[in-house]
């Protein structure tokens, strides 16, 4: 046990994937006390989604630190240089990185983090009277921060769970669930990314080809991505201002309309399975093996005499059906609150979007105003709902030390004073950031989407520095956070001034179901 553990962290991390070790990278170097916690033995990004062709659908810029500290040591181009592979992969041809060889530089960078443990796990979260009690395995810290990272997990549907087994079983999970598919039926249930990475992989061995392979999708057709320019701009922190000040019913049109800026297939992607299809038919006179079926959704499974029997509806209500034997389900993901906060779960708000969030970017709950809950953002536009933006180098000047005393640089000075004025900003930046004010006055969705966020957004008076983007329509005078002023969905109402009702839905605990059709 190092120092580190002993002394009382400014802020503690429960669960290690790519947003909180992004976290841990940027705040490493900052001297502030964070400690980040993994029950897990070490860095696994989606083990069982390694397939040796899939790559990244963003840049490798974005990766942990770039966009926040360009020079920073936890780099994707840094971790290049250690392994001496720069030169010769500036030298390849294809332009995205394979998910194994970003697999190797978050795993490079979890080992080389002091703040951060493996193999240790946050059993309980509660309140006392000095902060968050942080129960790590057989001991016990105070806090006044807390991290949520511990990531989604899969969406099983209702007609799928009985049957979960080594026939039956989430695209997260393929690798784990070894199949020969030679021969046999395989039905891959979803339109996204994950379902096109599993029949691109089936697709490319001739000699255990499936002797038919069915790719259904709710959606109207296999999608993709929207990668223009001008989608990303959708991204960038002027965009996320926006979209933060806008009412639930506003972000909901917009999200609507800008789903496929996150959740799409690569284009790239669709273009190698249209083309081995071809390849398959006509070149290598394996036949017409894929089924795709778009435009359906999967309402009831049952066992049939071999495999299982699916019962599909169209877009117009008809049904029809389809037999497989191996069913991957590409369904996505949700959040669940981790277990280790139960204690607190009857004390936060939460929506149809996840946890709201407060002007300084904390988690909506009824406990002291100090003690703060912040949650990892969801990668894609949908991050931005409840963008968790806070900047990590001016965490400790936000909170005070650990031991309850007021940082220098925040003492009776005007320094010091408008620092204290900006905290609920989320933003500490003395009038001019310094060289060393690398980190992010809000953190905006995206693993490694980080910038300054300069114009101050008030619910009271309009920013400081009112600018236009006139590309993208809107005027970030506008922007107004009012973070009890949004009216949510079903029982829940907000009303301006009032406190909002909680409303928590408690997620069912199902044992993992064995078995198979």
């Amino acid at each position: 046990m190092t120092s580190d553990t002993i002394r009382t962290p400014g802020a503690v991390g429960v669960g290690v994937g790519p947003f909180n070790l992004s976290l841990a990278a940027l705040l490493a170097p900052t001297g502030f006390n964070a400690r980040f916690f993994e029950r897990s033995a070490d860095f696994q990004w989606h083990p069982g989604l390694l397939l040796p062709e899939a790559t990244l659908q963003v840049s490798y810029l974005k990766d942990l630190v770039t966009l926040v500290d360009p020079t920073s040591q936890y780099s994707f181009v840094a971790f290049l240089g250690a392994h001496k592979r720069l030169y010769r992969f500036i030298n390849r041809t294809e332009s995205r990185v394979s998910r194994l060889e970003f697999n190797q530089y978050l795993q490079w960078v979890a080992k080389r983090l002091p703040n951060v443990e493996f193999g240790t796990e946050v059993r309980e979260v509660r309140l006392d009277a000095d902060g968050f009690a942080v129960q790590v395995d057989d001991r016990t810290m105070q806090t006044r921060n807390l991290v949520l990272g511990t990531g989604l997990v899969p969406n099983i549907q209702p007609w799928s769970r009985p049957y979960l087994g080594n026939e039956v079983f989430h695209s997260n999970d393929f690798l784990r669930h070894p199949i020969d598919a030679t021969g046999r039926v395989v039905a891959v249930v979803g339109g996204g990314q994950s379902g096109a990475e599993v029949v691109w992989h089936l697709l490319l061995d001739i000699v255990h080809l499936p002797s038919e392979l069915v790719w259904i999708s709710h959606r109207a057709n296999f999608l993709p991505l929207d990668e223009s320019p001008f989608t990303n701009e959708l991204f960038n922190p002027a965009y996320s201002d926006y979209f933060f000040s806008l009412t639930s019913e506003q972000r909901d049109i917009l999200l609507s309309e800008e789903r496929l800026a996150s959740d799409g297939i690569s284009p790239v992607l669709l273009q190698r399975i249209y083309d081995r299809l071809y390849d398959l038919e006509f070149l290598e006179q394996a036949g017409r093996r894929v089924l795709l079926l778009p435009g359906h959704e999967v309402v009831d499974m049952k066992p049939g005499n071999q495999g299982c029997h699916l019962t599909l509806r169209d877009r117009w209500g008809a049904s029809r059906t389809a037999d497989a034997d191996v069913i991957v389900l590409g369904t996505g993901y949700h959040y669940e609150l981790p277990e280790a906060l139960l204690p607190l779960a009857g004390r936060l708000t939460w929506d149809h979007d996840g946890f709201p969030v407060r002007a300084d970017f904390s988690v909506e709950w009824d406990g002291p105003p100090e003690l703060r809950i912040l949650r990892a953002g969801r990668g894609g536009k949908a991050g931005l709902v409840h963008a968790h933006r806070f900047k990590p180098g001016s965490l400790e000047d936000q909170v005070g030390r650990a031991d309850g005393s007021i940082p220098a640089s925040s003492r009776s000075t005007s320094a010091g004073r408008r620092r204290r004025r900006r905290a609920s900003s989320g933003c500490a930046h003395s009038r001019r950031p310094t060289a060393s004010d690398r980190w992010s006055c809000g953190v905006a969705g995206a693993v490694g989407q980080f910038s300054h966020r300069r114009v101050r957004v008030s619910a009271n008076r309009p920013p400081r520095r009112a600018r236009t983007d006139s590309r993208l329509g809107f005027d970030s005078r506008s922007a107004r956070v009012h973070p009890r002023g949004l009216r949510l969905p079903g029982p829940s109402r907000c009303v301006e001034g009032g406190r909002c009702g909680r409303v928590w839905p408690l997620n069912p605990v199902h044992p993992p179901p064995t078995g198979t059709c």
